[in-house]
């Protein structure tokens, strides 16, 4: 402890002269006091600088900085370790979003990769089928084309042999000459329908606005001009508009209303309708009458080729119209469906890729 004259020293140095002198008994305390001060100034501003520099090193990311040496249980003491231990729960969830971010990283990659392998493929199938489809382009039409000249000799030979033998050959054979005849007139159509269906893969589509209720208005009339003994009803909604290769869908619609005429000559008074409605989010163009109809069971097989479910004798046609229309419709992003019922009538639905057109 300070003697006595120590204090009064220590306290000649740091008090200014002229104040009342204070009791020996107070004199040892307030003189160690003014000499610890200092000392714990200096400890607290070290210990805050160490804080300080451990804060600037978190910033630069280096989380795992701690505060070292021996933590006291003053209020320094307890914020030196709240900092290390908030630092250790800092440290840990860096470590485990690293870990993360590395995974997603590495699952990028790899979508990325596998991204790659399937654009390379679609690319590769996309150009076999473009090679295969031209392939089958030209078979057709190599196919069609050597078909026309043995047909033509057929016909010919058959159409002299009518003209220059018909005296002596019998009803019996003059009959089987027609049916010779007739079958290639048939194979013609068959020819032709095919040729038009290939051609329909060629080329790119001219999209835009179509007014079909006038395209549907101008297929009605040249149908009732082929057959002025027809008693026929047309319904025909009005600006109903559509985006679409016009050429295209005028075969569509020619196909369908021509089934639709096709298909009610055998009805005292026809009807044959055209509109739009709306299913969902999706324009449904329609063509309906009363004709024939058909059994659902056999809906499946309207829309493939060569397939017909009413007899030639009835109905004439090669099976190749509907197969057209679907064809059509998917060049166009659409779909194609029917709805019928066996001498009721048929509906035909079709729609044109994505929702927007309609009724203007």
């Amino acid at each position: 402890m300070l003697g006595e004259a120590a204090a009064i020293a220590i306290l000649g140095v740091f008090l200014p002269s002229g104040l009342p002198v204070f009791p020996a008994v107070l004199l040892v305390p307030i003189a160690s006091a003014l000499l610890i001060i200092p000392f714990l100034f200096v400890v607290l501003h070290i210990r805050m600088r160490r804080l300080a520099e451990a804060m600037d090193r978190v910033s630069q990311g280096f989380f795992d900085t701690r505060l070292g040496g021996r933590q006291s249980k003053d209020e320094l003491g307890r914020m030196h370790s709240a900092f290390n231990e908030s630092l250790s729960h800092i440290e840990e969830t860096f470590h485990s979003m690293t870990s993360r971010v590395q995974e997603l990283k590495n699952a990028e990659h790899e979508m990325w990769n596998m991204n790659s392998e399937l654009e390379r493929r679609v690319r590769e199938r996309t150009g076999q089928f473009e090679a295969a489809n031209r392939e089958l382009e030209a078979f057709i039409y190599s196919v069609s084309h050597d078909l026309r000249a043995p047909l033509r000799s057929i016909d010919g030979f058959s159409s002299a042999l009518e003209e220059e033998y018909a005296d002596v050959m019998d009803v019996v054979g003059r009959d089987y000459l027609r049916r010779v005849r007739a079958a290639c007139s048939r194979m013609s159509v068959l020819i032709d329908d095919l040729l038009k269906l290939s051609r329909l893969t060629q080329g790119d589509l001219v999209l835009g606005e179509v007014n079909l209720s006038k395209m549907v208005g101008k297929i009605c009339q040249q149908l009732r001009q082929s057959d002025l003994s027809r008693n026929a009803e047309f319904e025909i909604e009005s600006d109903v508009i559509a985006v679409a290769d016009s050429r295209l869908i005028q075969v569509v619609l020619e196909n369908l209303l021509g089934n639709a005429w096709k298909y009610t000559k055998h009805k005292v008074q026809a009807h044959i309708g055209f509109g739009v409605i709306r299913k969902g989010e999706e324009d449904c163009f329609f063509v309906r009458d009363n004709g024939a109809g058909f059994d659902m069971k056999e809906a499946d097989r309207l829309f493939q080729k060569f397939q017909r479910l009413h007899l030639e004798s009835d109905f004439e046609g090669s099976g190749i119209g509907l197969t057209t229309v679907r064809r059509i419709v998917f060049r166009h992003g659409g779909r194609v469906w029917a709805e019928g019922k066996e001498n009721e009538g048929a509906t035909f639905y079709f729609t044109l890729g994505p929702p927007g057109s309609g009724k203007a």
